[in-house]
């Protein structure tokens, strides 16, 4: 185990099941004060050295952030990119002007994010699985501001070396329409029923759906 807790809980529940370890590369682990003694201390060097490399990790993903290149996956539409023994976020030559297209409709208020995603899914957009990029997808897109440059990151924002789509302002303008059209809600549906988009639930503060068949 790589968590000294998680490590003797288990201990304590094998043993409960009457359940003995034998180790046959570390036969001191037995079930006498001296093994038991010896099983928690290789624990807790096991949890240690797991501290040390998520430590190591997380400053390394830091400075990568602060010199200015995003620290997570590429977004769809980038490809990360190897220069000069570096990884870095490039435009992806089969899918940048695919989705900066999809942003520039979107800013002329005349598409939906899901009528976006069929018009580009026809010219060849892909998602990473390789299938349709899905309504919630292209709408998490279209509110991600790393496509204008901005990264924001475990709580930290910082504009980003990588190339951007769309302007900071076009950005906002995006949020103003999702937000002018009811939060990107989908309206695409099959039925039609009295009071749509009218009623919602006191509790989660979502609008009914009709459960038609």
């Amino acid at each position: 185990a790589r968590n000294t807790k998680d490590h003797l809980t288990v201990r304590a529940l094998l043993q409960k099941a009457g359940v003995k370890l034998i180790s046959v590369a570390q036969p001191m682990l037995d079930d006498s004060p001296e093994g038991n003694m010896v099983d928690t201390i290789i624990a807790s060097v096991n949890q240690f050295q797991s501290d040390i490399n998520s430590r190591k990790t997380k400053k390394g993903l830091q400075e990568k952030f602060d010199s200015g290149w995003w620290p997570g996956w590429a977004p769809l539409g980038y490809i990360s990119k190897t220069v000069n023994d570096k990884k870095i976020v490039a435009p992806d030559p089969e899918g940048w002007h695919l989705v900066r297209k999809g942003l520039k409709m979107y800013l002329s208020g005349n598409y939906s994010a899901l009528e976006i995603a069929d018009m580009l899914y026809e010219k060849g957009l892909r998602s990473k699985t390789g299938k349709k990029v899905c309504n919630s997808v292209m709408t998490n897109i279209l509110r991600n501001p790393f496509y204008a440059g901005l990264m924001r990151w475990n709580g930290q924002e910082k504009i980003g070396r990588h190339k951007p789509m769309i302007t900071l302002e076009e950005h906002e303008r995006i949020l103003q329409i999702m937000d002018a059209h009811n939060f990107s809600a989908c309206r695409r549906r099959k039925h039609d029923f009295l009071l749509r988009g009218f009623v919602f639930c006191n509790i989660c503060c979502l609008l009914y759906t009709s459960d038609a068949a």
